[in-house]
């Protein structure tokens, strides 16, 4: 019962049985207007909610198969910095698979379970991580469609300038973490 996703299921539970048969519309009251209410609130969620899944399904495979430790231990055999680490492992996966979000997943699932032992300050490896997330937008990133149907920009024109800026942000995002790091030392 003291889970986040037990605890959370409960309050939505008693917030349903407590609350639901005092809402009421015009058209619509009892268990059919909660039925209605409950299915609309997820739709705006669902695309999110699914990039998650995958993202947390990725992850598991990576750590099930040995492949983040793996990683890890390689990265660390070659002396690389816990933060450029972060960073690359977010920038490997967003160049790869497209997304943003799953990029942040993925790198902070493989990174947790070391995050304390590694000497670094947690804030830090969420800014390297989000930084190295936004490395490069290209065609296989949805916000880089948005953004091209947006602005009505050619192919050409959305790689020349949203996907530079992206790397531009990351790249400066990282330098701008580094320094950070120097400066809490």
């Amino acid at each position: 019962m003291g889970s986040p996703d037990i605890a959370l299921l409960i309050a939505v539970l008693v917030a349903l049985l407590t609350l639901g048969p005092r809402i009421q519309t015009g058209q619509h009251h009892g268990k059919e207007l909660l039925r209605k209410l409950t299915s609309e609130s997820f739709e705006p969620i669902a695309n999110v909610l699914v990039i998650l899944a995958a993202a947390g399904g990725l992850s598991g495979v990576l750590r099930d198969s040995g492949a983040a430790q793996a990683t890890v231990s390689l990265a660390l055999g070659a002396h690389m910095p816990p933060l450029v680490l972060a960073w690359v492992l977010a920038a490997v996966v967003r160049i790869s698979m497209g997304s943003a979000t799953v990029a942040m997943a993925v790198a902070s699932a493989i990174l947790a379970p070391m995050a304390g032992q590694i000497g670094v300050r947690p804030e830090l490896l969420v800014l390297a991580t989000g930084t190295g997330s936004l490395i490069l937008s290209h065609v296989n990133d949805p916000g880089f469609w948005m953004i091209q149907s947006f602005f009505k920009l050619e192919v050409k024109e959305t790689l020349a300038t949203w996907s530079v800026l992206e790397t531009v942000l990351s790249v400066a995002g990282l330098g701008t973490t580094l320094l950070l790091a120097a400066v809490l030392r």
